[in-house]
């Protein structure tokens, strides 16, 4: 075989692998981003996808609630909230979210749905003192087809390994298996429980320790750079959302942090 030949014939073959690959992840889309779930196939929700998934469920489900915050609101039941509330929701929290990472979440949201009714926003008190940009991951560790990004950027999602091997394998293999498709429920989706390992009060007395409390520490005033941030801070990420969007209700409350928590606050 000539040198030409075998070239072209390896590039076509290289293309039509690459291109099976990615008609594979667009037609399964285990992370939501061009549709809904295919009838026939499990989409499995974890935590260890979140902010991956997050994005694609705000763009591409059924929903007139929202529930987010960081994991401090990840345990909660979306039945319960559309059995008190009379809505439909989702639940799209992130693990250690700042103000600022959830507030984005939201105004992606209405930018895929502005029918919505309600939006119920756990506010961890320990974030509200910090930079109105503040992020407690690296951005740079998350491919940028996650938020409304331009459509050039979606090869990064369709040939990506880990989209291949660690998700797609996987729905097909379940598939192949009888598993029934559909998609995990949110009110299983990262919910704990007390005698779960590393939760409830055992791993909190490993980690803390006993509770002994002495008493108060040594108060600390708020410094005109706190007042600034925490301004600054609610401004950008908390009050102007309600501002962008009267017809919605905000139920915001502050998480209920454990008391080792903040017996820990109070040395």
């Amino acid at each position: 075989m000539k040198a030409g030949r075998f070239l072209i014939i390896t590039i076509a073959s290289i293309t039509v692998i690459l291109g099976c690959i990615a008609a594979t992840v667009f037609y399964l889309d285990p992370l939501f981003h061009y549709r809904g779930p295919r009838e026939g196939f499990y989409y499995d929700l974890l935590e260890s996808r979140e902010r991956l998934q997050n994005d694609g469920i705000l763009r591409n489900f059924d929903y007139d609630a929202v529930i987010t915050g960081s994991s401090m609101c990840q345990n909660f039941m979306t039945s319960e909230a559309d059995r008190l509330f009379g809505v439909r929701s989702v639940k799209t929290c992130f693990s250690g979210g700042t103000l600022k990472e959830t507030a984005d979440n939201l105004r992606n949201a209405f930018y895929y749905n502005p029918h919505i009714r309600c939006v119920i926003r756990g506010i961890d008190q320990g974030m509200i003192i910090s930079d109105k940009d503040a992020l407690n991951y690296d951005p740079s560790e998350y491919p940028k087809f996650t938020g409304r990004s331009a459509r050039f950027d979606d090869i990064s999602y369709l040939l990506n390994k880990t989209v291949l091997y660690g998700y797609v394998i996987a729905m097909i293999d379940n598939r192949i298996n009888g598993v029934p498709g559909g998609v995990k429920s949110f009110d299983e989706y990262d919910s704990y429980t007390a005698g779960a390992e590393g939760f409830g009060h055992d791993a909190l007395v490993r980690l803390y320790g006993d509770l002994d409390y002495t008493g108060p520490g040594e108060e600390h005033a708020l410094t005109a750079e706190d007042i600034r941030m925490v301004r600054e801070n609610t401004e950008q990420n908390i009050t102007s959302l309600a501002r962008e969007n009267p017809d919605t209700v905000f139920y915001l409350f502050i998480t209920p942090y454990s008391i080792f928590k903040w017996m820990d606050y109070s040395e």
